[in-house]
């Protein structure tokens, strides 16, 4: 079959600042052996960069399986997630997969083996998952001295969540903490795909969370591709243990998946027990990237469950007087600080819930007093005329009828 036929697929590779690394990318692309690529190059805004180099070196490396390409070029930086729906408005493929400016395919069948994964995934699965491959700044294979490092998620895990209904992934992905799919080895029909565009602009620095506990959520699974699909180069932000401003907005991104896909949700999913877990997790990247509006979210969350409230403030209670107490070097002045914090929190929890249930007995009790108003109404002498009124004409039409 001739690519003209061929159901193209499109890779959407976004790129920033990556000088050094973004001709492995592309090299990797073109030397798939599928029969049919779309290649859509979006860069961020990267200091130096130059859309004709790119369209020079595709062109001077591109095969006859290429059907088309794109290169896009962002003036100024606009972020991860407008430049990757940037990328995605303009794929043309039946199928669609991602790559970034500093990783590559691991083979030159990745896409084929993609597309006949796809073929036989389940109809659940909204799209199908390969392994990540742990690699130096050389971009060469780190020595197998865990399943973890090499797979970067462990074999065992991923045939654990290929199993999973959409409900308990959903709840897997929430209980862990963090995205437990592989966003850069993942690959959809880009018909299934579109339908969750764009992505949220709402959250830069993580894409894959959000993503997949939206479509979770809605019903879809995903189907694990046992293939060595990406290499990576180990390292960024997600797993760098430095403080950096940038870390601290990656930190803040994930307080704000927590509000956006998880708080709405929360009572529906997690029993008590486990709403503590997710709040911990939750207050633990707070404390670190402070976010007033997710915070608020959060704690209207706790506060309309008062059982989960009580176990939130029971638990946080204890943590933080763990803290205090095993902290041998702690000053009585930083003790204090925390136990008024603690208590400053309770008493907002505690005065939010009251306000909402004052505000439901007050619903309810308009409700009462609406239906007392209409059936006053209808037992008064005024709404007797009215109908007696109303029906004379109805009257006169049956006397009508009966004298023809």
């Amino acid at each position: 079959m001739d690519n003209k036929t061929e159901r193209i697929f499109s890779v959407s590779l976004i790129s920033y600042n990556q000088p050094d690394y973004w001709r492995e990318a592309v090299s990797s692309v073109l030397a798939q052996d599928y029969p049919a690529i779309d290649l859509v190059f979006s860069d961020d805004g990267s200091p130096g960069f130059s859309k004709s180099e790119v369209e020079e070196f595709i062109e001077s490396s591109r095969g006859k399986n290429l059907v088309s390409y794109t290169v896009i070029e962002h003036e100024e930086n606009i972020g991860t997630m407008k430049n990757l729906n940037d990328a995605d408005a303009a794929c043309t493929g039946y199928y669609v997969t991602h790559l970034e400016g500093d990783d590559a395919f691991a083979t030159n069948h990745v896409l084929s083996d993609y597309a006949k994964a796809i073929e036989s995934a389940p109809k659940s699965a909204l799209g199908v998952f390969g392994k990540r491959i742990a690699c130096d700044e050389k971009l060469r294979i780190l020595p197998d001295t865990s399943n973890y490092v090499q797979n970067y998620f462990s074999i065992d895990e991923m045939v654990e969540m290929d199993s999973m209904t959409p409900r308990n992934l959903y709840r897997y992905l929430v209980i862990k903490g963090n995205c437990r799919l592989p966003w850069g080895s993942s690959a959809f029909r880009f018909a299934d795909y579109r339908r969750y565009l764009p992505l949220d602009t709402r959250v830069n620095y993580i894409g894959d969370w959000p993503f997949f506990l939206k479509i979770t959520r809605e019903g879809h699974t995903m189907s694990f591709a046992n293939i060595d699909a990406i290499l990576y180069r180990r390292g960024g932000i997600s797993t760098s243990t430095e403080l950096t401003p940038l870390k601290k907005k990656y930190l803040s991104d994930r307080a704000k998946v927590y509000a956006y896909e998880i708080f709405p949700f929360i009572n529906e999913y997690f029993s008590p027990e486990e709403r503590v877990e997710i709040f911990e997790t939750y207050s633990s990247i707070q404390r670190t990237a402070p976010s007033e509006t997710d915070l608020i979210a959060a704690s209207t969350a706790i506060a309309q469950d008062k059982h989960t409230a009580a176990l939130v403030i029971a638990n946080m209670t204890n943590l933080y007087r763990s803290k205090c107490l095993n902290n041998a070097s702690a000053s009585s002045k930083a003790q204090t600080d925390w136990i008024q914090q603690l208590q400053e929190g309770k008493d907002w929890l505690e005065d939010q819930y009251r306000k909402l249930t004052t505000e439901n007995s007050e619903l309810r009790n308009n409700a009462r007093k609406a239906a007392k108003d209409v059936q006053a109404i209808k037992d008064s002498s005024s709404w007797k005329i009215g109908r007696a009124i109303t029906s004379v004409p109805r009257a006169i039409k049956k006397i009508a009828r009966g004298t023809r």
